[in-house]
């Protein structure tokens, strides 16, 4: 019985937080600094999965590495949608920022 009660806790607690995803970036960059966890508020996740699915294969794990640095370095452990704009503008080469600027509009919360 008392594993019945854990499992209902967990799925009520999971249930709650669903406007939130967290996950693991590397925050060293190549120069220290670890691992860090983060949490992706609203539609942030989504963004953050789209750009870098649209960034070239050959230079996808730069462009994460680079994201994941400037995240950490922008967001407070939260990225917000406002965050992801910033997070931008420091790391896209300026031939694209519109294209990833569009991708922030197009998953952006209609709050």
């Amino acid at each position: 019985m008392s594993n019945l009660l854990h499992i209902i806790i967990c799925l009520t607690l999971l249930i709650a937080t669903t406007s939130f995803s967290s996950t693991m970036v590397d925050a060293s960059n190549g120069v220290g600094g670890g691992i860090q966890t983060i949490e992706f508020a609203q539609n942030t996740k989504v963004m953050y999965e789209q750009m870098l699915s649209k960034t070239p294969w050959f230079v996808r794990d730069n462009a994460r590495k680079t994201m994941d640095a400037a995240i950490i370095d922008v967001c407070n452990g939260v990225v917000t949608e406002k965050d992801m704009y910033e997070v931008v503008k420091r790391t896209t080469p300026k031939l694209f920022i519109q294209k990833s600027f569009d991708i922030i509009e197009q998953y952006k919360t209609n709050v």
